[in-house]
């Protein structure tokens, strides 16, 4: 049997790239069982730094303060990791591949999935061109959501860009943004738009990681930007919310949050305790793109700060007006009364998921005829 391998940030500690990479391999999986499937455990300096109390103690540039701070950290993380395992344990993942031996991963894999993620955000990912997949023959490449992350790839990785994607003949990107740049780039590709991996699947799948039946009061913060969380806690007393219980799911904790009895901190949360935490929510503040797609597909009302860099906030906006929600922006002039029509959203997602699982589809297929006599069925 053939494999096909997907390539993308599967070893981060970022709940949004856990739920992206367990999203397309369900659905690539449960969708041509004449395929193994597998996630490549590649592994990126830039985007996977491993610290150990080792190499920490033998480091003798880093004085005794942050030495004491890294441990904490490291033995923080080591938790998270193990929770992060748990999440993955019905994904298959090949052996662990560095980046100077790339090469193993046309040894393991006939058909290879770039995506989802911001895989071509060079700036994020160190310049690691891998992401492209240069030596491997572009008939047995596809993409799927991939990301550039930012309003354009800079200009010293444009010739290896365009040189490694053209041949590619199914190209989907998540963003408007990024479509309309790489059309500009390969005037004669025509370049899919479709939705998050996260939504390939149904709300149904989603549901079976809740562990509890009944949604619970109460509002969380999925922040990466603390300055706004003084602008969470003006909204909160308009909505007369008391906002000194509070869930903090990730960024802008602090020692006195984690000290704090009213404080629930998502500290050592694995992706799981994440769904959890924003299924559980009444109310969710937010300016991450996976927190509002989750919050979307789980009901649950939210409200979306943009941060002013480009790509972050285009992804973000994107989404809100495929769903017809662009209303939920934190803005000037802001109604915060205005509730959400939870079945309109249904509708127009279901609409844009249909399209997007059609386009995987199709792209898969181009896959099976390229073995002659393998598919004696088609």
């Amino acid at each position: 049997m053939k494999t096909i391998g997907i390539l993308t940030y599967q070893d981060a500690l970022n709940f949004g790239a856990a739920f992206q990479c367990k999203a397309l391999y369900q659905f690539v999986a449960n969708n041509d069982n004449r395929f193994d499937v597998l996630v490549l455990d590649y592994a990126n300096k830039a985007i996977f730094q491993k610290t150990d109390s080792k190499s920490v103690l033998s480091n003798r540039s880093i004085d005794v303060k942050n030495k004491i701070k890294m441990l904490i950290n490291a033995a923080l993380s080591n938790i998270v990791k193990r929770r992060f395992a748990a999440f993955y344990k019905d994904v298959f993942f090949s052996e662990k591949i560095l980046s100077n031996e790339f090469h193993k991963a046309e040894q393991i894999c006939d058909y290879f999935i770039i995506g989802s993620d911001q895989l071509w955000n060079f700036e994020l990912n160190g310049g690691d061109v891998n992401y492209l997949l240069p030596e491997i023959n572009k008939d047995k490449v596809i993409t799927y959501a991939t990301s550039i992350g930012q309003e354009m790839v800079p200009q010293k990785y444009i010739d290896i860009f365009v040189n490694n994607i053209r041949d590619i003949k199914y190209i989907s990107v998540r963003e408007q943004t990024a479509k309309l740049y790489i059309n500009r780039l390969l005037l004669e590709k025509e370049i899919g738009l479709v939705l998050d991996p996260v939504f390939l699947l149904e709300r149904d799948y989603w549901l079976k990681y809740i562990s509890y039946g009944k949604k619970k009061k109460g509002v969380s913060c999925y922040l990466f930007h603390k300055e706004f969380l003084q602008e969470t806690y003006e909204i909160m007393r308009k909505l007369n919310i008391d906002h000194a219980s509070i869930r903090k799911i990730c960024g802008g904790i602090t020692v006195k949050d984690i000290l704090n009895p009213r404080v629930k901190t998502g500290l050592l949360y694995g992706p799981t305790d994440a769904l959890n935490a924003i299924y559980g929510s009444e109310v969710i503040f937010t300016d991450s793109f996976h927190c509002v797609a989750l919050s979307i597909i789980y009901h649950v009302d939210f409200y979306v700060f943009l941060t002013g860099d480009l790509g972050r906030d285009s992804r973000i906006m994107q989404l809100l007006d495929i769903a017809g929600l662009p209303y939920r922006v934190v803005q000037d002039k802001f109604d915060y009364t205005t509730k959400i029509d939870w079945k309109q959203v249904d509708e127009r997602i279901g609409r844009m998921r249909l399209s997007s699982q059609n386009y995987l589809i199709e792209a898969l297929r181009s896959f099976k005829y390229k073995n002659i006599g393998y598919y004696k069925n088609e």
